[in-house]
């Protein structure tokens, strides 16, 4: 959040737009990392012997990992509606959206 209000000024925006792709490489894969670490934490409270609550979690797992790879080796085509087609292939071409879906 503070990026985005420093970015809207003009030499905060500049700072961070010259920033080396490594370096927001790494920023990214931390920050994801940490999200998935919260997520798995919160697991600990979930009964895993449920065969519900495996369905729902294995379901999402499956589906967040497998989907965008086949949107991304076959993109959703609509003759009459290519720009809801992109919003399609964009929104199930990733795979935190498919599994919050």
């Amino acid at each position: 959040a503070i990026m985005i209000v420093l970015g809207t000024l003009g030499k905060f925006g500049a700072v961070f737009a010259t920033m080396p792709e490594p370096v927001v490489g790494g920023a990214w894969l931390s920050m994801f990392g940490m999200i998935a670490a919260v997520g798995l934490s919160a697991l600990q409270h979930v009964d895993l012997n449920s065969s519900r609550n495996l369905f729902v979690l294995g379901f999402s797992l499956f589906m967040g990992l497998s989907l965008p790879e086949y949107i991304l080796a076959k993109p959703i085509k609509i003759e009459k509606a290519p720009e809801f087609a992109d919003i399609l292939n964009t929104l199930f071409g990733t795979g935190m959206t498919v599994g919050l879906l």
